[in-house]
């Protein structure tokens, strides 16, 4: 599935997480994008662009400052393009799109015109859609106007007609995974190329859900980040940051990651309705629900 491909390796390489095919280690870890820059010259091979890939990835998560992860984000941008690793490219331009997406609307015209080249044509014409409203004084638009295939004057209405796909009533609400998948993809293209719309963390929301239902939790792990992320003045952002480290724990049963992710929601949400459950789930991670339950008796005198 390509986007549970695309999704997963933007958590690995935004979360510090190591494929197992990855030659990026402990050791890698020690030598700086420079480095690698410089090896990777030397001698081009897939090992090496791999380690300066996941460089790019942990400089973008660990930098302090907007502009600097701005910066690395469109070096491994031209890195990924020049030397043809596309899929490690959209998810560099995506990433970048999410931080700035005032300041992308090359990047924004790019990810459509990757669409238009893939002939997905709901994709392209949402994200020129967005281009458009975003960037109503910009000469290309006339360049993008025949690309466009859709009508989102009422996105409501239109997402409101995906979902019912996904659930088939006649089935008794069985999931159709593909349309699911259609689903993420339209909601990630509106995600993009409407960024900074309030509506944007209420369809990533839904998407997460479509995603847990159809048995993909590192997406729906994706989709969380992404509200949390981005959209930290959303409503239901604690919400999502709370989901994150739930999926990670019981989908993915990767314990030491989803602590991380609650002992971050306690730091930032520590009054919120959440943070009691989140308190009790640290203390039975790992655990089986028999367990947990017996830990919650009362010792016998």
């Amino acid at each position: 599935m390509r986007i549970s491909f695309i999704m997963f390796t933007a958590l690995l390489i935004f979360n510090g997480c190591k494929k197992e095919t990855s030659t990026y280690t402990s050791q890698n870890q020690q030598r700086s994008v420079k480095e690698l820059e410089k090896a990777y010259d030397a001698n081009k091979s897939d090992s090496i662009a791999t380690d300066l890939i996941y460089a790019y990835g942990h400089e973008v998560n660990t930098a302090n400052s907007k502009n600097d992860k701005i910066n690395y984000l469109k070096k491994a941008i031209s890195f990924t393009k020049k030397n043809g690793f596309h899929e490690y490219r959209i998810v560099f331009l995506k990433e970048l799109i999410k931080l700035d997406p005032e300041g992308t609307s090359d990047e924004l015209l790019t990810l459509g015109n990757i669409y238009a080249e893939e002939e997905n044509t709901d994709l392209q014409s949402i994200i020129f859609l967005g281009f458009k409203k975003r960037f109503p004084n910009d000469p290309r638009i006339k360049d993008i106007n025949h690309k466009i295939f859709l009508q989102l004057s009422d996105h409501q209405m239109y997402f409101r007609e995906l979902i019912k796909d996904v659930y088939n009533k006649q089935k008794n609400g069985e999931v159709d995974i593909e349309k699911g998948e259609n689903f993420i993809e339209q909601a990630n293209a509106y995600a993009l190329g409407f960024a900074g719309d309030p509506s944007v963390p209420n369809y990533l929301m839904i998407a997460a859900d479509v995603a847990r239902a159809i048995g993909d939790p590192n997406t729906s792990v994706g989709q969380y980040d992404w509200v949390y992320k981005y959209y930290p003045d959303y409503s239901n952002a604690p919400l999502a940051l709370f989901l994150k480290g739930y999926e990670i724990e019981n989908s993915l049963k990767q314990y030491n990651d989803a602590k991380k992710v609650y002992e971050t929601f306690l730091q930032i949400y520590p009054n919120d309705r959440l943070a009691k459950d989140v308190k009790i789930l640290i203390e039975n991670l790992g655990k089986s629900p028999e367990e947990g339950f017996k830990e919650m008796l009362p010792v016998e005198q």
